[in-house]
């Protein structure tokens, strides 16, 4: 399965790809406007200076061509520097992710191992978001019984943090 930021570069290389193409073509036909009417008459006639006409703007449609690879090629390799920061931040993101998954697991098992009373006293005065991400990894008989030691107010708060329920209305 292919990741966002593969689908997010190859996206870009299709764009700078068909961005080439309209650039040339644009060039093709600016250069075949430049020649004026009368001039277009003349070139009609004499063969040499249609060939010279021709081979002009082939070598400025090359020289285009080959800026725009050039440019491309930019693109893809900065697409692909910003494709290893990517990987590097995402794995750094997983490393962290872990480590505070293990640092909230540690918290639980001391929480559970301490009486319910004591619990209850001490997730009452942290900040509620860890004291609902605490109760919510614990066995929910211990959950249950350090909420019972919990003051009424702070019970129904942590309650309805733990159950995603708010109230969301207009106050009018």
């Amino acid at each position: 399965m292919r990741s966002m930021k593969e689908t997010i570069a190859d996206s870009a290389l299709q764009r700078t790809d068909k961005c080439l193409t309209v650039i040339i073509l644009v060039i093709c036909f600016l250069l075949s406007a430049s020649i004026t009417p009368g001039a277009e008459e003349e070139r009609q006639g004499n063969p040499a200076v249609q060939l010279r006409d021709l081979k002009e703007r082939e070598a400025a449609v090359r020289k285009e061509e080959e800026r725009l690879n050039a440019i491309k090629k930019d693109v893809e390799q900065k697409i692909a520097e910003y494709r290893g920061l990517l990987d590097k931040i995402e794995k750094m993101l997983s490393k962290m992710e872990r480590a505070n998954d293990e640092k909230l697991a540690h918290a639980v098992k001391v929480y559970e191992a301490m009486p319910a009373e004591d619990a209850a006293a001490r997730l009452s005065v942290i900040d509620e978001h860890t004291a609902v991400n605490i109760l919510m990894q614990m066995k929910a008989k211990k959950a249950g019984a350090v909420i019972s030691f919990m003051d009424p107010k702070k019970a129904a708060s942590v309650t309805k943090s733990m159950t995603g329920i708010e109230k969301n209305f207009p106050t009018n």
